[in-house]
């Protein structure tokens, strides 16, 4: 995997981070994925559910088709979940710990653009991340119009890479695009936001999954 495709996978489980509210959101968020020049490895999207302290990331396309990260309970379980084989991975906290270690982030700036993801009013927020070896120039488009009093959606450690947004983000991110020092481009942008209920089961592992290594 290209240095360009590791820092886009990166994004895929801290791609949303909530402020303080009046309401805890539930239900599921779809985005879209695009890059110039286009490469049939990366993702066509990514579908996250959430509800009261849980959230379950889904990739869309790509080598990742179907990949699964489980947050489960305030983060105090996050595991991997591959519904093919029917087993699932709980990442040990050594391991997202060093993936914080291998990431640092510049401080984000606020700029006075602003524009419109699908209703919603966002702003630009720009800065540099880097993971391992690599920098990448990024752009939050985030709103304030969505609510989570619980942070549900901003409390995800990645084990992909950097954990959570930057310093200087605030809001909720809506679209995001990443340039990488060779000029590759990807956007990652919201393309639908559902208020639904989710039942309890869709955060509990089928009773027929074996955990890997037991």
């Amino acid at each position: 995997m290209n240095n360009h495709m590791k820092t886009i996978y990166a994004f895929l489980v801290m791609l949303i981070s909530l402020q303080a509210s009046a309401q805890s959101f539930e239900g599921t968020i779809r985005w879209s994925a695009k890059s110039n020049p286009p490469d049939a490895r990366g993702m066509t999207g990514l579908t996250i559910k959430a509800k009261g302290n849980n959230l379950i990331t889904v990739v869309n396309g790509g080598m990742m088709n179907g990949a699964e990260m489980w947050y489960l309970n305030r983060d105090t379980k996050v595991m991997r979940v591959m519904r093919p084989q029917k087993m699932f991975a709980v990442m040990p906290p050594e391991a997202l710990a060093a993936a914080a270690q291998a990431s640092s982030a510049s401080r984000f700036v606020q700029t006075n653009e602003t524009a419109k993801v699908l209703s919603y009013t966002v702003r630009k927020f720009t800065g540099e991340i880097k993971m391992g070896m690599a920098t990448s120039k990024v752009t939050f488009w985030t709103t304030t119009d969505l609510k989570d009093d619980q942070h549900v959606l901003a409390r995800q450690p990645d084990p992909f890479g950097y954990p959570k947004l930057p310093e200087g983000v605030t809001g909720v991110p809506l679209k995001i695009e990443i340039v990488a020092a060779n000029g590759t481009t990807t956007i990652l942008e919201v393309v639908e936001v559902k208020s639904e209920k989710l039942g309890d089961d869709t955060f509990a592992v089928p009773a027929d999954f074996k955990e890997m290594g037991k």
